[in-house]
């Protein structure tokens, strides 16, 4: 795999983890206070929980692909 393939990937799994965090923790915001304040502490743990994600999914998508070539 190539250095472009790997970081096109994690890109669009980062993407896409962070837009699922984010509608997951507006609904959840939503459902517990019943109104949605955006505040920067809300963004930032979308992010973080986002990069956590995306990055243990290639973790174990690069362990995959090793074991599919041998």
């Amino acid at each position: 795999m190539t250095r472009f393939k790997f970081y096109s990937n994690y890109i669009a799994c980062l993407l896409g983890t962070l837009i699922a965090f984010e509608l997951c923790w507006i609904g959840a915001k939503y459902v517990i206070e019943g109104e949605v304040v955006h505040t920067y502490l809300d963004h930032f743990i979308a992010v973080c929980g986002a990069w956590y994600l995306a990055r243990d999914t290639m973790r174990l998508w690069l362990k995959l692909q090793k074991k599919a070539q041998h």
